[in-house]
């Protein structure tokens, strides 16, 4: 019986293991979600106006390379990418006419001012 009680002891001292692992576990990935929530701001497109409502920027935005190379994919001419402007333009409306971003109601954006944006017109 002593051999049993040890043997139980022990399963009942991994399982308290397993579980101490499994909540430091939880508290990284919460740690985590905190630091992604002070570096990033995701907002929902629908809710917001003028610049911030397009889904397609260059004003310090941040993509996935696949959700780009699917934009790039729909644009027509190709020659649209060649200029930042029409680069932008031809990008929201392929989005648009495409339902892009059907399924993909939110932006994110680094939470703090890092992009400086000189404008220079050609006249």
């Amino acid at each position: 019986m002593v051999r049993d009680g040890v043997r139980s002891g022990a399963v009942n001292k991994e399982m308290r293991s397993s579980a101490g692992i499994q909540k430091e576990k939880e508290k990284m990935q919460s740690e985590r979600e905190e630091k992604l929530r002070l570096l990033f701001l995701k907002f929902r497109r629908s809710e917001t106006e003028l610049d911030w409502n397009y889904p397609f920027d260059f004003c310090g935005s941040i993509y996935r390379l696949v959700s780009v190379e699917e934009v790039l994919t729909k644009i027509e001419p190709i020659s649209q990418i060649l200029k930042p402007n029409t680069f932008e333009f031809a990008g929201n409306k392929a989005i648009k006419f495409n339902m892009l971003a059907k399924n993909m109601p939110y932006s994110i954006c680094l939470n703090w001012p890092v992009v400086t944006v000189i404008t220079v017109n050609k006249v």
